[in-house]
């Protein structure tokens, strides 16, 4: 067999800087957690738990890459430490994606059942505690099948391998494929909710915004564009107070098919009392306008991190899918082949590396929000409407 392409001392110290960097960060974000608001109470309970399994993991894999400096000589106590190990790192990274399936999840109610998403209370964590225990119960198998080898000196296998690829490919659908499928509906339908939103705005600008200036003072009629077809509400159209309103406020309603635009002629008189005539507030609408930007901007920046926690996730999980479902002779040939050990390193330096993440999204989603930094020093009361309450995703 060739060579890894990557030393072993060359991938230890990656590995090292991998756990260092990513405990300091998760480490942050437990501290940052004091300072934060309480109408982030969810988001930051659930990204802490998700930052606490990571620190896990981590820990982990910085316990069993120093365990060769600890002096340890006793087998069964290395053994323990195998098996401890590859359970909190397996069990820890199924936790991981499943909550991204809960936030995806989260996401969805927040769009398409707002009052649903407004309601909930403890079912979040609830869940989050139900995730828990199945994943450990799902990867109770590897405190069994883990063991230490003296000869090669590293954590093996004792299961028959017909029952341990068996294990292996159960725990990778769950852990992985299945999360990554719902989390791909559930964000694809946000996504598309979201872009039709976007159209319909624009439409409700076209059709609401004023197409002329109301004057009192003018003599002429005023024609006014409207493309809904409810002849009901222009039927039931307030008249002015003066007292020609019998004769002089006449409504001319022209209708040339159930679904056409009509064409509204009114008086100036009519005109002047302005209050059937549907107009957009340009503060309100920009206000509105920029909170539905910012609500775009938070979606697409969690979207993005969870793209690239999936994307991390994704070589390692190909590769023991792929490992696990080849014959022993197939692996014996790939395992000569350098491409293959180039990629099977990279893969499990971006999967140690994804445990930092939740980190990132803390920061970049939660603690610094689009329009948060803009409102703390208005004094005006509308800076809490840009601000997003219910697009926490």
């Amino acid at each position: 067999m060739s060579s890894p392409p990557l030393a072993p001392s060359t991938m230890r110290i990656l590995l090292w800087a991998i756990c260092v960097i990513g405990i300091t960060l998760n480490l942050a974000v437990f501290r940052r957690n004091k300072y934060t608001r309480k109408r982030y109470n969810f988001n930051i309970q659930l990204l802490s738990f998700m930052a606490a399994a990571d620190t896990v993991s981590l820990a982990s894999l910085m316990l069993a890459l120093s365990t060769q400096y600890l002096g340890v000589q006793n087998f069964n106590v290395v053994a323990i430490i195998c098996k401890v190990d590859l359970f909190l790192i397996h069990a820890a990274s199924a936790f991981s994606i499943w909550c991204w399936l809960v936030l995806s999840a989260v996401r969805y109610l927040a769009v398409y059942r707002p009052y649903s998403h407004l309601k909930l209370n403890k079912e979040p964590l609830l869940i989050i505690l139900t995730i828990i225990v199945i994943c450990c119960l799902l990867e109770v198998w590897i405190l069994y099948d883990v063991t230490f080898h003296k000869e090669v000196r590293i954590c093996g296998e004792t299961l028959p391998e017909v029952w341990g690829k068996r294990f292996q490919l159960v725990e990778i659908i769950w852990t992985y494929f299945l999360p990554l499928t719902l989390i791909t509906i559930l964000d694809v339908k946000v996504l598309c909710c979201h872009s039709t939103w976007s159209e319909d705005r624009e439409k409700l600008s076209t059709v609401e915004a004023p197409t002329a200036s109301i004057s009192g003072e003018s003599s002429s009629p005023i024609k006014k564009r409207n493309s809904s077809c409810n002849l009901k509400e222009l039927l039931s159209l307030p008249l002015s107070n003066s007292s020609e309103k019998t004769t002089s406020s006449t409504l001319h309603t022209h209708k040339s098919n159930a679904c056409s635009p009509l064409t509204t002629t009114i008086s100036p008189e009519s005109a002047a009392a302005k209050s059937w005539i549907p107009h957009v507030n340009d503060k309100h609408y920009s206000l509105r306008s920029r909170r539905k930007a910012q609500q775009m901007r938070i979606l697409k920046r969690c979207l993005l991190i969870s793209i690239l926690d999936l994307a991390m996730n994704l070589p390692n999980y190909v590769i023991r899918l792929y490992l696990v479902l080849i014959s022993d002779e197939e692996l014996d040939q790939i395992n000569n082949t350098a491409i293959f050990l180039w990629v099977q390193d990279i893969s499990q330096l971006l999967y140690f590396a994804q445990f930092s993440l939740n980190a990132l999204y803390l920061v970049g989603i939660i603690y610094v929000s689009p329009g948060r930094s803009s409102c703390s020093n208005s004094q005006t009361p509308t800076c809490n409407n840009i601000r997003v309450s219910k697009g926490e995703y």
